[in-house]
């Protein structure tokens, strides 16, 4: 007897913190969202980027632009909110979409897509992207999950188009989801 009770105990139990653990459903899919201290689904800044080219005697940048120099969501280093991104179908998550680490310039924050030589050979700018990872929550919300060592700075996701690239010639123009990352108390900026 005091077995069945002992299991009805932790089923009941289990089923209340379970059902208290419900998965957010973002209203639009491909766009990632944070969660805030109380379970709701927040926007991250949504800025319209749009493509600068640096060409000097080093070779050619290509840079999607955003303005102004700070993004208007931020957080605290060591204390980033949950955030999640629903995608339907069976897609990777990934293979829509890139987060960058961008660099302030005056009042304007740009985020590397391309760099060449003089003569066309690419350079490396995989420093420039943040490897996240994704956790599937629900049958199509994912968590993006961050390094612990990101570093403070403005960041974006960027949409990659279906052939898996970030193409800035094909869309001069585009939507990019930002937020920033403040140092931690103490810390260093």
């Amino acid at each position: 007897m005091k077995n069945i009770l002992f299991l009805l105990g932790a089923w009941l139990g289990t089923s209340f913190f379970l059902a208290g653990q419900s998965i957010p459903n973002p209203e639009f899919s491909m766009r990632p969202y944070f969660i805030d201290q109380n379970g709701e689904i927040k926007n991250l800044e949504r800025s319209s980027a749009q493509a600068d080219y640096k060409v000097g005697l080093g070779g050619t940048e290509i840079y999607y632009t955003v303005f102004p120099g700070n993004s208007s969501v931020r957080f605290m280093k060591g204390n980033i909110p949950k955030l999640v991104i629903k995608v339907e179908g069976n897609i990777d998550p990934s293979d829509v979409i890139s987060l960058a680490q961008g660099e302030k310039k005056g009042k304007r924050r740009r985020f590397l897509q391309s760099s060449m030589k003089p003569m066309g050979k690419t350079r490396n700018i995989s420093k420039q992207y943040v490897n996240a990872a994704f956790k599937r929550l629900d049958t199509s919300v994912y968590e993006i999950l961050l390094p612990e060592t990101l570093q403070a700075g403005e960041y974006a996701f960027i949409p990659v188009n279906s052939a898996g690239t970030l193409n800035p010639v094909a869309a001069p123009k585009i939507m990019l989801i930002c937020f920033g990352l403040d140092p931690a108390p103490g810390e260093r900026k």
